[in-house]
């Protein structure tokens, strides 16, 4: 049972608030700025670094939607990010809330667009159409009811087989030794992050990594999966790689608090 107290809170001006009620927004992007507003304003500070997955665990909400309402906020003015590829995004409450912005308009759904062309479409093909030569008399044209006729039949009497269509031979994909241009990517060292390794250690792993794979002659047809593979692997030597575990957050650590 949920029992918040009033000794801890999130200090908020009463003209911010009443701005964010004013706001034309989806409840998508409502709980991601809510959440930047506690990660921020809630610890005292402007900025914060947050990532994907902390969106995802606070909100509730999945990735692709996080990403899409992160970058509509940004686009609106009303959030403002900072990233350097290294460390996790930072972002801060744009306060000048006159500088926000609209949020871009939703896209009709396909399927009404494809039903408005094929019904202006078909209004127009019978004006459209070009009437066809005969083949045997050149001057005289086809009638519309030979053209919607049916073919006359063959006078040999057999139906004729549809030729079999061929198929395309795939380029078959082989597998090659460690490539040349081979690295860690922003995603490859996000996922390894994810898995518990240490920032700072990817780099000693990765060469570990190299060192195994040349000494006994690997071979993949996609390298990244492979990569994947292996920091998933609960190896004994890659403990050294690890983080140290993390100290809990403040609400993670006291659990639900009791009443007074």
């Amino acid at each position: 049972m949920a029992n918040p107290q009033p000794d801890q809170y999130l200090k908020l001006s009463n003209e911010l608030s009443e701005a964010m009620c004013r706001a034309p927004w989806l409840p998508y992007h409502v709980r991601c700025f809510v959440f930047i507003m506690r990660q921020t304003y809630g610890f005292n500070r402007t900025w914060a670094e947050i990532r994907n997955r902390d969106f995802v665990k606070a909100t509730g909400i999945n990735k692709a939607n996080i990403c899409r309402a992160i970058r509509q906020l940004v686009g609106a003015n009303a959030v403002v990010v900072q990233s350097d590829n290294k460390k996790a995004p930072s972002y801060r409450i744009q306060k000048d809330y006159d500088l926000w912005g609209s949020l871009p308009a939703r896209r009709k759904p396909l399927s009404n667009q494809a039903t408005t062309v094929v019904q202006s479409d078909n209004k127009t093909l019978s004006n459209q159409a070009t009437p066809i030569y005969n083949k045997d008399k050149k001057d005289n044209l086809k009638t519309p009811a030979e053209l919607s006729a049916d073919p006359p039949p063959d006078p040999s009497g057999q139906e004729k087989k549809p030729t079999p269509k061929t198929k395309k031979k795939r380029a078959k994909t082989i597998a090659t030794g460690w490539p040349k241009d081979f690295g860690i990517s922003n995603g490859m060292a996000e996922f390894a992050i994810e898995h518990g390794y240490d920032p700072a250690k990817l780099d000693q792993l990765m060469q570990a990594w190299h060192d195994q794979c040349d000494a006994k002659g690997y071979k993949y047809k996609n390298w990244r999966s492979a990569y994947r593979n292996m920091i998933r692997a609960d190896w004994k030597a890659h403990k050294i790689y690890k983080s140290p575990a993390k100290a809990p957050r403040p609400w993670e650590k006291y659990g639900k608090e009791t009443p007074q």
